[in-house]
């Protein structure tokens, strides 16, 4: 079925066979507008100006806004909805883009979302498996989880690797959600069970769980963190009433050579 400027309605088999000039040679097309000019895809829709322009043989896309998909030759399964949103593409194949100059300048990449306002617009090759909400996305970006506006703004750089037990996500790095956990016994009484969640190369936190602890002599106790830190840290949060010595490898709790019981918890962060 076809409406728009000078194209007058088809249906048959064909659905889209020729129509005022357009050469069209494909079944089950939806065409509103101006569009597939020269198809021979299937089953895809078009509504708008100039949407699928291009398209030869892509197949089971949904173009929806002016200039839409509008250098789309053979990616198939693709959804534009807004003004030029995966205007580039060629053969890129299984995304959506929804909002203006959502995904414009990607040619070839697959698997990527992105919605907003130019979401993904700096994406201009084969960036693939991305997942864009505000952001403009850097050049390249492959396994991408981008949420904000801009390329730096509230970004969440993720890697999904196993969902599957250990439920592990790594931020360029491993942010493991059920991290093995270590403790070490107080010199009188008490615990303090730690792990480090998050590992990466430019940011690293350990967490300190103080429970009942009790050191009545004038022995400090250390505790060597799991992965070290590159450059710097310091303690950003401590609830637990104890002094402590920090580097890059070791926190060291200084005796309080009293039997007073100490609970609570030590954030610290950095490199």
């Amino acid at each position: 079925m076809a409406f728009g400027e000078g194209i007058f309605a088809s249906v048959g088999t064909l659905g889209l066979v020729k129509i005022a000039g357009y050469t069209n040679a494909s079944n089950e097309n939806v065409l509103i507008g101006t569009g597939l000019p020269s198809n021979s895809g299937d089953k895809n829709v078009s509504i708008g100006f100039n949407n699928l322009t291009s398209n030869t043989v892509g197949a089971n896309n949904i173009s929806i806004g002016y200039h839409s998909l509008y250098s789309n030759t053979s990616g198939n399964f693709n959804i534009g909805i807004g003004y030029q949103s995966l205007y580039s593409n060629t053969s890129g194949y299984v995304q959506i883009a929804i909002g203006e100059a959502a995904l414009t300048n990607i040619t070839t990449g697959s698997y990527n979302i992105a919605i907003g306002y130019g979401a993904g617009q700096n994406y201009t090759s084969s960036e693939s498996y991305n997942i864009i909400l505000g952001a403009s996305g850097v050049a390249g970006d492959r396994y991408m989880f981008r949420v904000g506006t801009g390329t730096t703004n509230h970004e969440v750089d993720a890697i999904v690797a196993n969902l599957a037990s250990p439920y592990t996500i790594s931020f360029a790095g491993s942010v493991a959600i059920n991290v093995s956990q270590s403790s070490l016994a107080g010199t009188t009484a008490g615990t303090v069970t730690y792990s480090e969640p998050f590992v990466g190369s430019s940011y690293k936190k350990v967490i300190l769980y103080f429970n009942g602890y009790e050191n009545d002599t004038t022995t400090a106790q250390s505790i060597t963190f799991p992965t070290a830190f590159s450059t710097i840290n310091t303690i950003t949060f401590n609830n637990t009433g104890l002094s402590f010595t920090l580097s890059t490898t070791t926190l060291t709790i200084t005796a309080p050579n009293n039997t007073s019981l100490y609970t609570g918890l030590v954030i610290i962060e950095g490199w």
